[in-house]
């Protein structure tokens, strides 16, 4: 005869959705634990991730928080908290769910991953111990999660890199975000501004015109450089694609970069001439910003 505690386990309101993806095991399981993966699909229709931070082993903590797509700036994210109970990689992560939106819950998560067909993943959520009226919500909310993760591994893969620089952030953020900066590294001059809602033109030796102009999204110092790519008359089709330069200080003498090539994906005819270009000039800055020698463009011998 089942025990009260049982029965009433079974009539805890629960949620449990299962989705099939066409993507391996790993991959699945990687959008769940990077923050920064994570952040590009994480939350209800209609609401974004603002923040993400995972520590994704047994006992580590994480929060996420979303707020609405439009919403001022003035209006809180919605936060959810909690620690990871079981962790089993590739396979199976567990954690408490505490959310603002409604105080003094603590619910519990459960995704599991499993292969499936071909290079396929099965990912189940189940999402337990909560308050009765939520079953709705939180079904549309999984439901959503689910919906916009599957489209973001769809997506093809932009250019992206983690790399981890041995200078003080300030000292970065300048290279990025000045013209003198970028010259250093980079291009063979700069001009313009490097500084939010203005341009930067950057010229290489033997090029007639500009071969670069990128609208300065946002530069706030010291940790956010974005840019967007205006005209490049030999590159069109970099042409709305967003350069995206995140610092994160790790020691007052050393930070990490968190590089993204926003639309600059293995589809483009350019790909693999512009992958080699950032595989030579990511370097470049890291060598300006550690030892104040980068190797920015200059032109052949052979071109002379």
């Amino acid at each position: 005869m089942p025990t009260l505690e049982a029965a009433a386990a079974a009539l805890a309101p629960a949620v449990e959705l299962t989705r099939t993806v066409r993507s391996p095991r790993s991959r699945v399981y990687a959008q769940w634990t990077d923050p920064e993966l994570l952040q590009q699909w994480f939350g209800p229709a209609n609401m974004q991730c603002t923040s993400a931070a995972l520590d994704a082993r047994l006992g580590g903590a994480y929060s996420i928080a979303v707020r609405a797509e439009g919403a001022p700036a003035t209006q809180p994210d919605a936060i959810t908290t909690g620690n990871y109970t079981r962790v089993v990689p590739g396979e199976l992560l567990q954690f408490t769910w505490k959310p603002t939106w409604n105080p003094g819950e603590e619910s519990l998560v459960t995704v599991s991953f499993r292969d499936a067909a071909g290079e396929g993943t099965e990912i189940t959520i189940g999402h337990q111990n909560f308050a009765p009226d939520s079953v709705e919500a939180y079904t549309r909310g999984w439901t959503a999660c689910l919906d916009k993760m599957e489209s973001r591994l769809d997506a093809p893969a932009d250019y992206a890199r983690r790399i981890e620089i041995h200078a003080p952030i300030a000292r970065v953020f300048a290279a990025l975000s000045t013209p003198e900066g970028v010259s250093r590294w980079w291009s063979t001059s700069a001009t313009g501004s490097g500084s939010t809602g203005d341009d930067l033109s950057l010229e290489f030796e033997g090029q007639d015109e500009p071969f670069f102009i990128f609208h300065v999204d946002e530069a706030t110092p010291p940790t956010t450089v974005h840019w967007t790519s205006r005209f490049n008359p030999n590159l069109p089709e970099w042409d709305g694609t967003k350069i995206l330069f995140d610092l994160v200080e790790q020691t007052p003498e050393t930070c990490e970069l968190h590089f993204r090539h926003s639309g600059l994906t293995p589809q483009l005819t350019c790909y693999n001439m512009c992958e080699a270009g950032w595989n030579r000039y990511l370097p470049s800055l890291v060598a300006y910003a550690e030892r104040g020698q980068g190797t920015p463009y200059r032109k052949p011998a052979s071109a002379v």
